[in-house]
């Protein structure tokens, strides 16, 4: 039997998929976006195509019923839009999830996601198109992409989160910095915009954790996340009061986490995103914006942060 939660969640499901469904019957054909396009050369004001995908096969189905999961796997639907710095983007999603992703069988999908969406994007006249998540790092490691602005969006947001942080704690510009995810695909890309700072760079590709710099307890240090989720719990024996976490990996991290750190003396802030408005609103982890992977690099660009507690 259900309970009133769960049967409320059922409801909002509910109404959420006959909305993509509707989205999708009325405005996912080209002439729609012929037509927008159109209007778009002439006044300028779209200039992004978003793809999303569901952080689980739950969250799959909270899109889309079971019977039309398998027309979204890999051709994105509209659910929604944006705008950002006086430009709007259009959001859509497919239902596949990272697990898809990674499977060597699946590149030929991988290709048409993204012949799809560049079609979309050439019929709607936008500047660009953005890929969610892992699927940036995994199209160029496929080198089915040959760039990826996401990730100059994304550095450029934890670059100014960073700033924030260090404002918001009084710490000096000088302060030392712990990259954990630095082989990664966001890492190597920041840590090359920072070579007037004190760097220390993990990654667990390396299982180098004994080469954490123990020597900087004592000190005011940033650790920046970008690693893989669940990865900074094979850390937190290693932190120390006044160590500062700034974490960009979502989700951000778990309760259980939050206490240990906490416990240990530490502070903790999460890269929520980019200032937008959104309609509908994306999930309670990007309130108030959009992911950096959404957005647009400008000299505008607004990026939120907020401190986090257990």
């Amino acid at each position: 039997m259900l309970n009133f939660k769960s049967l409320t969640k059922e409801i909002t499901n509910h109404f959420r998929r006959l909305a993509i469904l509707f989205l999708n019957v009325a405005f996912n054909r080209p002439i729609v976006f012929r037509l927008v396009g159109h209007l778009n050369r002439r006044r300028l004001f779209l200039s992004s195509v978003f793809v999303a995908y569901p952080a689980s096969e739950e969250y799959a189905l909270a899109y889309v019923y079971p019977q039309h999961r398998h027309l979204m796997r890999w051709r994105p639907w509209p659910v929604g839009i944006f705008k950002q710095n006086g430009k709007w983007g259009v959001t859509f999603v497919i239902s596949s999830t990272e697990s898809d992703f990674t499977k060597p069988d699946n590149i030929d999908n991988l290709n048409q996601l993204v012949l799809y969406t560049e079609k979309i994007r050439e019929l709607l006249a936008a500047d660009q198109k953005t890929f969610a998540g892992i699927l940036p790092s995994v199209l160029l490691g496929k080198e089915i992409l040959r760039d990826a602005i996401e990730a100059e969006v994304t550095v450029a947001a934890v670059m100014k989160a960073e700033e924030k942080v260090r404002i918001a704690e009084k710490l000096e510009e000088s302060t030392p910095l712990i990259i954990l995810g630095s082989k990664g695909f966001i890492g190597k890309r920041l840590i090359s915009k920072l070579i007037d700072r004190e760097i220390y760079e993990i990654d667990i590709a390396d299982d180098n954790t004994k080469e954490w710099p123990c020597h900087l307890q004592g000190r005011k240090t940033i650790l920046i996340n970008l690693t893989r989720k669940m990865a900074l719990n094979n850390y937190l024996d290693y932190f120390w009061p006044d160590l500062i976490l700034l974490n960009e990996v979502y989700p951000e991290p778990t309760v259980t986490e939050l206490s240990r750190i906490i416990t240990q003396g530490c502070k903790a802030y999460h890269v929520v995103g980019i200032i937008a408005k959104t309609y509908p609103s994306f999930p309670k982890a990007y309130k108030g914006g959009i992911p950096c992977c959404a957005a647009r690099l400008t000299d505008e660009m607004n990026v939120i942060i907020r401190k986090i507690t257990p």
